[in-house]
């Protein structure tokens, strides 16, 4: 009788205990849900804050053109740009010019054999034509590639930007595009 008392008692106890974690777990989601006042929104905004959208970007005149105190014309684009071939590149070039081009053509390494059998090698670039994306042209400040529908295949290719400042002075930059495979 008496083991018979111990077991009902230590299931009465284990029966307590069990409430009490849960309304612990219970009490604590809870304060946590309290606490946690930014919704998923709230944070998805201020996050995307942080962002302009290419369409505004395009139509507004910051930044320092061509002539004025500050411009660098070997700064108009980085050295190279890498983006998947299911990517995007997006690139802007300076503000209040009066004409852009962008050109763009394929590099190719090839090797031959050069006087005592020494290989040489040379990069060359053949000038193509792709298809942009968003109503961008080889002539818009805005220069968006969306590699999929730009007849672009992976491989590297030179960039070049020209720009003339609204007295008819050319700047320009080029740089590396490399566009490589992804699954």
């Amino acid at each position: 009788m008496k083991k018979l008392l111990r077991t009902l008692n230590f299931c009465k106890a284990f029966k307590i205990f069990r409430i009490l974690r849960l309304s612990v777990c219970c009490l604590t989601l809870s304060a946590l849900a309290a606490g946690c006042s930014t919704s998923l929104n709230d944070m998805m905004d201020s996050y995307n804050s942080n962002f302009e959208s290419s369409d505004n970007y395009t139509k507004t005149t910051a930044g320092i053109a061509p002539g004025e105190a500050g411009f660098s014309e070997e700064a108009m684009l980085s050295d190279k740009y890498f983006t998947r071939n299911d990517g995007t590149l997006c690139l802007y070039a300076p503000p209040r010019c009066s004409s852009y081009q962008w050109k763009i053509t394929k590099l190719e390494e090839v090797t031959t054999t050069g006087q005592g059998g020494i290989p040489i090698t040379s990069t060359i670039e053949t000038s193509i034509s792709c298809n942009l994306s968003n109503g961008t042209s080889m002539t818009t400040r805005a220069f968006s590639l969306y590699v999929p529908t730009s007849n672009l295949e992976v491989g590297t290719y030179r960039l070049k930007l020209t720009v003339k400042d609204k007295e008819g002075i050319s700047y320009e930059d080029t740089c590396t595009v490399i566009i490589y495979f992804m699954n």
